[in-house]
């Protein structure tokens, strides 16, 4: 399957000569654009045009259809068919947007999937990816993105290595994930078996710190997050016996 970066708003018809270039068929992304969007610019592709255009033009079927599952893409994939598949973020604050991507194969024992994408940027992208409704979920989430690059091209730097591209923490961040996490260590024992009781005032700011670090850190509002986290060691300090023996 060929890899086709989309013109603008164009992700639909650059999915569609995507999934064609697996049947041997190479056209343009142009040509399909004003039969399968229209000749407005900012309209998107719904899948009712597709069907039509590849049975006139290429002697293809193309069926659509809602609720699609995991299972399903697997066997489609697995039998020569090229589906496509679009995901919808609707946030009024934002905009509705719709986006068009084709899967090309899977991986069972990794549970993942391989996408061709047509997004297209010119000097460079930011990708980032939603933990739940508003950033309401702390998941780990991990993703990796293939380059396509064509020749010729000038010649790139050489890549650091892999622990030179792990992300580095503002400083001070590191030092407070490593103490909250000895904190939290710290006192769960003492607590569970009774050793410690938090006075009721404490109790309620360890609360309050415990919400308000979860959310500074995913705001990415780390010198909050580094305060909480030292003002927990501040209640700790109070219960000597909270510490390890």
């Amino acid at each position: 399957m060929k890899h086709v970066w989309q013109s603008l708003n164009n992700c639909g018809p650059a999915s569609v000569v995507m999934a064609l270039s697996t049947f041997g068929i190479d056209v343009s992304q142009e040509s399909a654009r004003v039969p399968l969007r229209g000749t407005n610019i900012l309209s998107g592709m719904g899948p009712q045009k597709v069907d039509g255009w590849v049975n006139a033009n290429f002697g293809l079927r193309s069926v659509w259809r809602n609720n699609g599952t995991n299972d399903l893409l697997r066997r489609l994939v697995a039998n020569g068919f090229a589906p496509m598949v679009t995901q919808w973020m609707q946030d009024p604050s934002i905009s509705r947007i719709a986006h068009w991507r084709v899967v090309r194969g899977y991986d069972d024992e990794a549970s993942t999937f391989y996408v061709n994408d047509p997004i297209h940027f010119q000097k460079s992208i930011r990708v980032t990816i939603e933990h739940g409704h508003n950033n309401n979920f702390e998941n780990d989430y991990t993703a990796t993105a293939f380059w396509y690059q064509q020749d010729p091209h000038k010649t790139f730097p050489v890549m650091a290595s892999a622990k030179e591209r792990l992300p580095v923490w503002p400083e001070g961040v590191a030092q407070a994930i490593d103490k909250e996490t000895a904190l939290r260590r710290q006192i769960a024992g003492p607590i569970s078996d009774g050793t410690v009781h938090l006075e009721a005032q404490d109790n309620t700011e360890w609360e309050k710190l415990e919400a308000a670090r979860n959310k500074e850190f995913r705001a990415l509002h780390y010198q909050d997050f580094i305060r909480d986290v030292n003002a927990m060691e501040d209640i700790l300090k109070k219960y000597p016996q909270s510490k390890p023996q």
